[in-house]
């Protein structure tokens, strides 16, 4: 199978793109390992068959191309394993495929080696995952999509978009309801709503041109198609991304509704999340915001104490609001549509306040079906908020800017009351910019933010301590109880 281009090179040898193409299936894979991850939009969604792995066109092909071309290579092997190994619903229309590319007897390799992040670079899709462990308790997979938009319809319109997996179990899934040509697009994101929009009776956010909260945009448009993630990190505790997406609101229509969408997301692996959305409206337009989430379950929501959770298959999902600290969440039922066959349910949360600026904290459990849910409480710090997570074995600080536009970090005092020894996090600092690290006013420890913008140390004390963070530089000296990371 040959492909030249314009000017004569061999396609497959010139470029690394059927690798990269065998990647995007490597780490588009459930924890299961044998299905891809919903992605984008479809005709019919009740047809979720065709919805979890539409790619099985392309792997045959891209299998076929690897091994001619760089059979010796992790991704033709990698790829083979995917196929021989995943949950693919049989086709008729894929049988001269099999014939012609498949060989299953072909050198396989499993995905142990590879990292537990993976960023698409271009699409803006991040992957990542508790291990590549199927059988491994907890094991979770998640995705979020930061980057620029290609299309006007199908993927376009997912920007900012979570889904979380645990096992088969959807946990945080996406809901579409592309009944008609005239409205393809996807509708049921996990992400966030600017303006009014459209309600076509079953609660949608509609994706038409003039009056949605959430656009595509036009391919023809460089600021569209430029990847927004600006931030990313990982390592064997956490992955971190962030980015700003407002740029999905000026696209076919030109609804120009945002002015700044920075969602951060921070996987704490296994099984932990924390979503920071940074929003900022154009006021001259509207101010109103609508945080959305959607389960394949009935959620079960805790007004008082602003707590959801759902249960799926063999799996549980909290979710906790810890800012604002005042509006509601509502659930919608999207079953009756009648393209659904499933349960889908949509919980939406709006602020009491309807203002120009707004910060949204939610902290995502993704667990057992007969798990309690880890403890989180707000930190309100100066200079910025956060999280404390009360893990039974170590407790987990995470802490954020609180400017209104996201800023960077100047200087930050917090406290928190920890049952264990505590392992802080903070992010939303200026990276390669050194900070001091005060415990109690005890003596300063100097970090080095890293190229994400973060800082990672542990106090080994448990109870309640006050912590200082601040640029200015004086020699490190470690007090007692403080880690070095």
């Amino acid at each position: 199978m040959g492909l030249n281009t314009a000017t004569g090179l061999d396609t497959w040898t010139a470029f690394d793109f059927p690798k990269e193409v065998a990647k995007n299936y490597i780490h588009n894979t459930d924890p299961t390992l044998t299905v891809q991850l919903q992605r984008g939009a479809i005709n019919k969604p009740q047809n979720l068959s065709f919805w979890l792995h539409p790619s099985e066109y392309a792997m045959n092909t891209f299998s076929h191309i690897l091994r001619n071309y760089y059979p010796a290579s992790d991704e033709a092997k990698q790829l083979q394993y995917f196929l021989n190994n995943a949950s693919l619903t049989p086709r008729l229309d894929m049988d001269w495929q099999r014939f012609l590319f498949r060989d299953s007897a072909a050198a396989t390799k499993d995905f142990s080696a590879e990292p537990l992040i993976y960023h698409s670079i271009g699409s803006g899709v991040v992957t990542t995952r508790s291990s590549w462990s199927k059988t491994a308790t907890n094991s979770v997979t998640a995705q979020l999509v930061l980057g620029g938009i290609f299309n006007v319809d199908h993927q376009a319109q997912d920007q900012g978009a979570i889904i979380i997996n645990r096992g088969l179990d959807r946990l945080l899934s996406r809901y579409m309801d592309s009944s008609s040509n005239s409205d393809e697009t996807s509708q049921g994101q996990n992400s966030i709503v600017f303006g009014d929009g459209i309600s076509d009776g079953n609660g949608l956010i509609t994706t038409q041109s003039n009056n949605s909260g959430m656009t595509g945009g036009s391919p023809s448009s460089q600021t569209l198609l430029t990847p927004v993630i600006d931030r990313i990190d990982n390592n064997a505790n956490y992955a971190y991304v962030s980015g700003d997406v407002h740029n999905i609101f000026d696209g076919i229509g030109n609804t120009n509704l945002a002015k700044n969408f920075r969602r951060t997301f921070l996987h704490l692996r296994p099984n932990i999340f924390v979503i920071y959305d940074v929003t900022r409206s154009n006021s001259a337009k509207s101010n109103k915001k609508s945080w959305y989430m959607q389960f394949e379950a009935v959620p079960i929501i805790d007004s008082l104490n602003r707590n959801i959770f759902a249960t799926v298959g063999s799996s549980k999902i909290y979710l906790k609001g810890l800012y604002p600290q005042s509006g509601g969440y509502t659930d919608t039922s999207m079953t009756n549509n009648s393209n659904m066959s499933a349960v889908f349910h949509r919980v939406k949360y709006e602020p009491t306040v309807t203002q120009e600026y707004d910060q949204f904290l939610h902290v995502i459990e993704a667990t057992g079906s007969t798990d309690s849910q880890t403890p989180a409480v707000l930190i309100a710090g100066t200079g910025g908020r956060g999280a404390l997570i009360e893990n039974q074995l170590e407790n987990l600080i995470v802490m954020f800017t609180d400017n209104q536009d996201g800023n960077d970090i100047i200087d930050l005092a917090y406290s928190a009351t920890t049952t264990t020894q505590s392992r802080n996090i903070v992010t939303s600092l200026t990276p390669n910019k050194n900070y001091n690290v005060s415990i109690d006013s005890g003596i300063n420890t100097l970090y080095t933010a890293n190229l994400a913008g973060i800082i990672e140390f542990i106090n080994s004390s448990s109870g309640l301590h006050s912590y200082s963070i601040s640029g200015d530089i004086v020699a490190p000296n470690a007090p007692s109880g403080l880690s070095v990371l």
